[in-house]
């Protein structure tokens, strides 16, 4: 689209088709965020216990895709979908996916966390926050970080955490809880 379309068109039906392909976009996530149905199945399948790595990795592959779609929306669409994600529980599979052997389903859900930190970290902090004293999801990305065979993945675990602990970011009690919690707790899980 980007490369042989601008040859072939002029200006004026590639912008078109530009619009056309973000109204397309804009319809979609609406459409989906406002699905329960769906974001429950999805959630389900991420969660599901018996499906094989290549089954998983179509639901997150899935998730991802929509993640990508929503970076191209208005704030607004971008925000509803999150908050969504948030509120069917879709950390709770994705802490899980960080420990999964397979590269390709931790490098996808490492994708996703990224995707949902960028928009607004503090969804995934106040995630965090509600799994005290356990934290999950914070000592999954951790031992990932700190992991011998993660090497391509720990850039992207890198910005996630540089998100979640970047005090600019934070409001007072959640700058004071979420990093009492990380260095109280976690900090040593570094060293």
């Amino acid at each position: 689209k980007d490369v042989v379309l601008p040859r072939a068109l002029d200006d004026n039906t590639f912008a078109a088709l530009n619009q056309l392909q973000f109204f397309n976009n804009v319809q979609i996530i609406s459409s989906l965020t406002n699905d329960v149905q769906f974001l429950q199945g999805l959630r389900d399948k991420l969660m599901e216990e018996g499906a094989t790595a290549e089954q998983l990795l179509e639901a997150l592959k899935l998730l991802q895709e929509l993640c990508a779609v929503t970076k191209t929306l208005q704030l607004y669409h971008r925000s509803a979908f999150y908050r969504k994600v948030v509120e069917h529980g879709y950390f709770v599979p994705l802490a899980g996916f960080l420990s999964r052997p397979e590269p390709a389903l931790r490098l996808a859900a490492i994708d996703v966390l990224l995707s949902s930190t960028l928009h607004d970290p503090s969804l995934l902090r106040a995630h965090v926050l509600q799994q005290r004293p356990d934290a999950t999801m914070l000592r999954a990305l951790l031992k990932v970080l700190t992991s011998d065979d993660a090497s391509g993945e720990k850039p992207q675990i890198t910005e996630v955490l540089r998100a979640l602990l970047d005090p600019e970011s934070m409001e007072g009690r959640e700058q004071d809880d979420f990093l009492n919690l990380f260095y109280e707790s976690h900090v040593h899980e570094l060293a």
